[in-house]
């Protein structure tokens, strides 16, 4: 049973984590650059906590909102010949 409690509360905490994300990119594209700089802050700490928790990044949803805050950027997957076939993300691993 603890098994599936600790599954269930990794599951929300990765939709707390995403909800929180998606916020503070909202923020982060204030025209203010102390609003801007704050959420951008709020945000680099708040990934370093996240890393705690037992959960996938995708599971947050909230990928475009850590483009925005500079958490993670999309690279591009190639085929054997070299060409694009898709784009992914790739998160950033702060203090490692």
């Amino acid at each position: 049973m603890r098994a599936i409690t600790d599954r269930m509360a990794d599951r929300t905490s990765a939709e707390i984590f995403g909800w929180l994300f998606e916020e503070l990119a909202r923020l982060a594209q204030s025209p203010k650059p102390e609003v801007h700089d704050a959420a951008v802050d709020l945000a680099s700490k708040a990934w370093a906590k996240a890393r705690g928790y037992d959960f996938a990044w995708e599971q947050m949803e909230a990928d475009e909102a850590l483009l925005t805050l500079g958490l993670a950027k999309r690279v591009a997957v190639t085929n054997a010949d070299g060409d694009v076939e898709d784009t992914e993300y790739e998160y950033l691993e702060l203090g490692v």
